[in-house]
This record gives structure tokens, C-alpha cells and sequence, in this order.
């Protein structure tokens, strides 16, 4: 489901780095998530916002299921470091 998800993310921005330029990650990083389908909670959760809510981070992201990780991504997603 992941790599799916991520081919889709970069189909909307056209290419693995134009995905890496909007979402703080290199094209590597995009290429090893699609390769491996593992994306990272924080990783997700910038995707969703880049995509606005087209791709949504607990879709990309089986951890996000367990509603600590999902908090302390929140955070780190919005700045907040508490």
C-alpha cells in the first residue's frame, strides 16, 4: 500500500525530487521509500501536507495508527518540540 501511495504523491508533484523538494527530503530518501515501501511517521505527516490532504499520512504510515506516534509527528511537523 505504501509504495502505491508514494508513486501517487509522485505523480502529483511529477518527480521523486520535486516530492523531496517540497517535503525537506532528498530524492534518495523518496526513492528509498518508494523502493522499500517503509515512509517514516514524520515523513508521512509532510507528504500529507504537501499534498494538502490528498495522500493522508496514516495511509502511508502503518505507525501512525498507534495515536502516540502520531502526536509527537504532529509536533514535529508544526514546530512544536514539547
Amino acid at each position: 500500500m505504501s509504495r502505491r501511495l508514494m508513486q501517487e504523491a509522485i505523480e502529483f508533484f511529477g518527480s521523486e525530487q520535486k516530492l523531496g523538494n517540497a517535503t525537506g527530503y532528498t530524492q534518495r530518501a523518496i526513492n528509498y521509500a518508494v523502493t522499500t515501501g517503509h515512509v517514516s511517521p514524520l515523513m508521512a505527516y509532510r507528504i500529507e501536507a504537501a499534498t494538502k490532504n490528498c495522500i493522508r499520512a496514516i495511509d502511508l504510515c502503518p505507525l501512525l495508527d498507534i495515536p502516540r506516534q502520531r502526536q509527537l509527528a504532529r509536533r514535529h511537523v508544526n514546530g512544536s518540540r514539547r
